[in-house]
């Protein structure tokens, strides 16, 4: 299959634009939309047809939308020049829309990846909005079009993330609080380490200093706790985790 990120690497204008579109500024403004649905992601692919990247991200409306529930939405992003927009401007639009699904767009570009996959394995509401374009001529025939945006998530965001107090419930049960032992260097490469090991101890998440709250070795999530602001986050993947130097 192919990557995520292969056709734009593969495309010389948007693989030159690719930093600046990652850095893009997301707006959340849109004129006069038919509706706003609470929906899932379930698949995001890419291809190439004609020499020219196009992305697609599917997603399904939840179930709590009545008649509209459990019903594909499907938005294709064709980075190409048109009549509205350069092909660096939809590929900016790609990361905006990357940005409101809760995926913070400056990092790797499989971190990226991993990013919307865990939008998906976590069922992250995302608000898409439909818009129908204005009629059009063609061959005689009055024809409109359905479009849609992407507006934003449910996901929190280093700018989003609450406050939450200290007697936050956590989601699952850990074993035990006490702080554990370092690894010793040299450690077995096949040996299998256990969030739940590491509850109790200093850990660094996105330049930021937390400890670990509670964590889980099957879903390997761990819950983290600021301990100058007690905010707490969580469903953060222990892999990701840094160490501070001892």
């Amino acid at each position: 299959m192919t990557g995520f990120f292969d056709v734009l690497n593969a495309n010389a204008r948007t693989r030159k634009h690719m930093e600046k579109a990652k850095s893009s500024i997301a707006t959340r403004e849109f004129d006069g939309p038919d509706g706003d649905y609470s929906c899932h992601l379930k698949r995001f692919t890419s291809f190439e047809k004609n020499n020219v990247p196009t992305v697609v991200f599917e997603f399904r409306t939840t179930e709590d939308e009545g008649e509209y529930g459990d019903r594909k939405i499907v938005l294709f992003l064709r980075i190409d020049d048109s009549g509205i927009a350069t092909a660096e401007e939809v590929q900016e639009t790609l990361f905006q829309y990357i940005q409101l699904m809760g995926v913070n767009t400056d990092q790797s570009q499989d971190e990226i990846e991993s990013g919307l996959q865990t939008v998906i394995d976590y069922e992250t509401v995302i608000t898409v909005r439909q818009k129908t374009s204005k009629p059009k001529v063609v061959d005689g025939k009055s024809i409109s079009y359905k479009n849609y945006s992407i507006i934003g998530s449910d996901a929190p965001t280093e700018s989003t993330e609450e406050v939450v107090e200290e007697e936050i419930e956590v989601p699952f049960e850990a074993e035990t609080e006490e702080l554990v032992e370092i690894p010793e260097e040299g450690q077995e490469e096949s040996e299998v380490i256990n969030p739940e090991d590491w509850i109790g101890y200093e850990c660094i998440y996105k330049a930021t200093k937390y400890i670990i709250k509670a964590a889980n070795n099957d879903s390997r999530k761990c819950i983290l706790i600021n301990p100058k602001t007690n905010k707490i986050i969580d469903k953060i993947a222990f892999d990701t985790l840094e160490w501070p130097d001892t």
